[in-house]
């Protein structure tokens, strides 16, 4: 046998060290998704591998179709690479003094 189906791929399930806010941006190795619900430490929950996501982003503008990291330490999208992880591509403008940005993940 070369592959069997499992599921769609939107969600995949995730078990977290510790309490998870639903809404938090989740990064595993290459895997980028985002919390639907809280999930308390060490209990399996999902993430949502698809979907636009209105993400709070740091300080800068952000145009249309501009790929979108992930500042781990600010906790914020931006469109600095630096270190930072690929999370999407911004499917609206955002203006530099804009709270949020809307972002396509990856997925």
């Amino acid at each position: 046998m070369k592959a069997r189906y499992q599921q769609t791929g939107e969600v995949i399930s995730y078990t977290p060290t510790e309490n998870t806010e639903a809404g938090t941006v989740v990064i595993v190795g290459d895997i980028v998704g985002i919390t639907r619900l809280d999930i308390p430490a060490n209990e399996s929950g999902t993430i949502s591998l698809v979907g636009i996501y209105e993400i709070e982003k740091a300080t800068g503008a952000i145009a249309l179709g501009t790929k979108v990291y992930w500042d781990a330490t600010a906790k914020k999208a931006t469109a600095t690479v630096a270190t930072n992880t690929q999370i999407g591509v911004a499917v609206q403008a955002a203006e530099s003094a804009d709270a949020f940005v809307q972002v396509r993940l990856l997925g």
